[in-house]
């Protein structure tokens, strides 16, 4: 091959198709929400969640199940806890939380958090892919 001459039109389009192809998932319009985002939907609408069906029994004077929600006040404390809201999704998802004699969210309120857990924990593993935690 004369590396002096242009790489042909065929060859480049396949180069291109292969590189978008392979490229990460935050490129495509569905990809990982930032964290600026979630934080901000976090303060809004899941934190009053929260509030209204969780911490009577899940703060820190509390901590029923050794579980204490009310120290989540921002998304960086939300990021040091990703096991607790994988927890908090399989509770969800039996309908485990909030117990049947509790005030219940109404659906939409429950699918509205689940879908923003659902995302958090995703670009959490995006962040922290490739890192093997403590050596």
């Amino acid at each position: 091959m004369d590396l002096k001459q242009p790489f042909s039109v065929p060859l480049l389009l396949c180069c291109l198709g292969i590189g978008l192809l392979f490229a990460p998932a935050s490129l495509n319009a569905d990809g990982p929400r930032s964290f600026a985002s979630l934080g901000s939907e976090y303060r809004r609408q899941v934190r009053p969640l929260l509030e209204r069906f969780c911490l009577e029994c899940h703060a820190t004077g509390v901590k029923e199940g050794d579980l204490d929600l009310e120290r989540f006040a921002t998304i960086r404390d939300v990021r040091t806890a990703g096991a607790v809201w994988q927890k908090v999704v399989e509770m969800l998802d039996n309908g485990e939380m909030p117990p049947e004699d509790s005030k219940q969210p109404t659906s939409s309120e429950r699918e509205g958090l689940r879908t923003w857990v659902e995302q958090f924990l995703h670009a959490q593993a995006l962040d922290r892919a490739g890192d093997p935690g403590p050596v």
